[in-house]
């Protein structure tokens, strides 16, 4: 009962609130009727009438549980009518996506952890992958997908783990990088192997920063499936967010999925008849071979050089690596002939990008530095401010941490049209739909930081005379710096992701979102590639920025010296 009564208290105030929005938000429309037919309306009147609409721009509590009730218990378990039967095919690719991006999430950073030349190569790019828009990169991998055979349920799989792999990779480098060197160094003396070290040492004390990653990760798998499902009539996003989010004038990705596979096909077929006659099959394979002694060669090269610790290492190597993936693709697609309706060479986005460069710095201000860095900004400090609050209290903490998890699951595709409705079509609304999006992956880190440390330091600083706040200001909220940090960088990736999503449902004649919405209607991937790679260089970029931060602040932290 203790448990539960924070939470039903939390929820009553929510619903408080909730009723006083949907009476203000509603009104507009009862007064412009009222006026209209030349009446008018009093504060009794008023309140039934916001209450019921039919297309509220808020929907009153009691409607949306009339609504949940039917859809769970209106229709068949088995009717695609029943919001049971869709949970069910949107919880099915969220699991198996997690546990991919889980298990992914943990190998990598096993790797970038044992390996200074994964380190060096792999975990920026890492970082960049996070900057590409999912609802602009999930109808494309569902053409390839398609294309290759694989199931709908495999391809909601991969967009899941893509968006939840990341989350775990950042908390698990930092995990395994917490322990002191004291104790690496007692291990040592006596005669620990890498793995004792690992399984004894490394792992437990990454668990805190694995389980703060898992809250993450699932809530961002969710997001994924129910992205991945705009291009499919299954689960939430088929069966509602596309039914009734997606605009019909071109917007609507499944038709730019299918489109672009009957395109794809046709090339397919093409390169299939052209290498009938050529000896395709001992020719592919020689390109395929070529194409791994490529990358074999890079590899071993930034192996070598990550042995060196010159200052310009840390540069060259992820710039080989990328270079090399570059060098791939560009041959790859070449010689395999893809169309470009499928995937374009990097040398044609590349060409495009330059010949539109003022169009690309207006979307990058529009997007980035409008609407990005604001809600970054208002979402983390509001994390922040309500994990002290937190912290202060055990009712808030029993109370407001469900709610927070609730929140978090809420799909972006289907927030994002809701903070354009409420907050216009400039960059307010996607200032708010990112601070939707980053809220929680920083609230969930500060409030484990804040309970990072130690019960003796905090006897300590109590036998000391020291107060709550005098506890916060000079241990508690340092102590929690690395967890502060680790959401910061999370959520330095959310944020441009939240701004170009919302982008989508409405905006100007400018974003990036726009371009790639518009462009997706033009069938011009070259340009979403250029817009993507923009995307990717300045979340990168931004990233770079909080870890230089994380760096000058955690300069303590074993993970800094390690």
């Amino acid at each position: 009962m203790r448990s539960v009564a924070p939470v039903l208290t939390v929820l009553a105030v929510i619903v408080l609130v909730w009723y006083v929005a949907t009476v203000w938000m509603n009104s507009t429309w009862v007064y412009d009727q009222a006026a209209r037919a030349g009446e008018e309306v009093r504060l009794a009147q008023l309140l039934p009438l916001t209450m019921a609409q039919k297309s509220p721009v808020l929907p009153a509590p009691h409607q949306v549980v009339a609504g949940l009730w039917q859809g769970v218990t209106g229709y068949a378990v088995s009717s695609p009518k029943s919001l049971v039967f869709h949970a069910w095919v949107t919880l099915s690719g969220t699991v198996l996506g997690f546990l991919i991006g889980t298990g992914l999430g943990v190998l990598l950073a096993v790797g970038i952890v044992h390996n200074r030349a994964m380190d060096m190569s792999v975990l920026p790019w890492a970082i960049a992958s996070q900057m590409v828009p999912i609802i602009a990169l999930a109808p494309m991998l569902a053409v390839v997908m398609n294309v290759l055979g694989a199931t709908a349920l495999a391809t909601k799989a991969i967009i899941s783990a893509y968006l939840s792999f990341f989350p775990v990779v950042v908390g698990m480098v930092k995990g395994l990088r917490s322990p002191e060197v004291s104790q690496l160094d007692l291990l040592t003396t006596y005669a620990a192997s890498g793995s004792n070290v690992f399984w004894k040492l490394r792992l437990p004390a990454s668990m805190p920063y694995f389980f703060a990653s898992l809250k993450v990760g699932i809530a961002a798998s969710l997001v994924g499936a129910i992205v991945a499902e705009l291009q499919s009539a299954g689960g939430f996003g088929g069966a509602v967010v596309a039914r009734v989010v997606l605009q019909p004038d071109g917007a609507d990705l499944g038709g730019f999925a299918v489109g672009r596979n009957h395109g794809g096909g046709s090339g397919d077929d093409h390169g299939a008849h052209r290498g009938a006659g050529s000896g395709a099959d001992g020719d592919a394979a020689m390109i395929l071979l070529c194409l791994l002694a490529f990358w074999t060669g890079t590899w071993l090269i930034n192996a070598e050089l990550s042995q060196h610790r010159g200052p310009l290492v840390r540069y060259v190597v992820p710039l080989i690596f990328g270079l090399s993936v570059l060098g791939i693709w560009e041959m790859g697609v070449r010689a395999y002939g893809v169309s470009p309706a499928i995937l374009p060479p990097p040398s044609k986005i590349l060409a495009k990008a330059v010949a539109s460069g003022p169009v690309l710095w207006a979307d990058f201000v529009q997007t980035f530095l409008r609407g990005a860095l604001s809600g970054f900004v208002i979402g983390c400090s509001a994390a922040v401010i309500l994990a002290i609050l937190i912290d202060r209290s055990k009712f808030l903490q029993a109370g407001l941490l469900p709610i927070g998890n609730f929140v978090a699951a809420l799909p972006i595709v289907g927030v994002a049209p809701i903070m354009v409705m409420w907050f216009g079509f400039d960059w307010q609304s996607k200032s708010a739909v990112v601070v939707v999006m980053v809220f929680f992956p920083m609230l969930v880190n500060a409030v484990a930081g804040l309970q990072a440390s130690e019960r003796m330091q905090r006897d300590l600083m109590a036998t000391w005379g020291a107060g709550y706040w005098q506890g916060l200001f000079k241990l508690r909220l340092p102590a929690a710096m690395p967890f502060i940090f680790n959401g910061l960088k999370i959520s330095s990736t959310l944020a441009p992701i939240g701004a170009i999503v919302a982008e989508f449902f409405g905006s100007p004649t400018q974003g990036m979102g726009f371009r790639i919405n518009a462009e997706i209607g033009r069938t011009g991937l070259d340009m979403i590639w250029a817009t993507i790679a923009v995307a990717a260089l300045a979340g990168s970029a931004f990233y770079g920025l909080v870890a230089l931060i994380e760096k000058r602040v955690t300069f303590w932290h074993p993970s800094q010296r390690t």
